[in-house]
């Protein structure tokens, strides 16, 4: 079966990034996806709470 000339319709998807505690707060020097991109972080319930306060500036967190 073959696709050629035809457009499949893809739905939307919800984007989660899930983190290891550690790692936020971190910078790097590539950029994965801005947060505002994202529909939520999930991440272990002990990051700080002003790591927690600048992430739910642009998403949910999920911990």
């Amino acid at each position: 079966m073959s696709l050629s000339g035809t457009s499949a319709e893809v739905p939307d998807s919800s984007r989660y990034l899930i983190a290891d505690s550690s790692k936020i707060g971190k910078r790097d020097s590539c950029t994965f996806c801005r947060l505002d991109n994202l529909d939520a972080v999930v991440c272990e319930p002990d990051i700080d709470d002003e790591d927690r306060a600048a992430i739910e500036e642009h998403t949910q967190v999920i911990c």
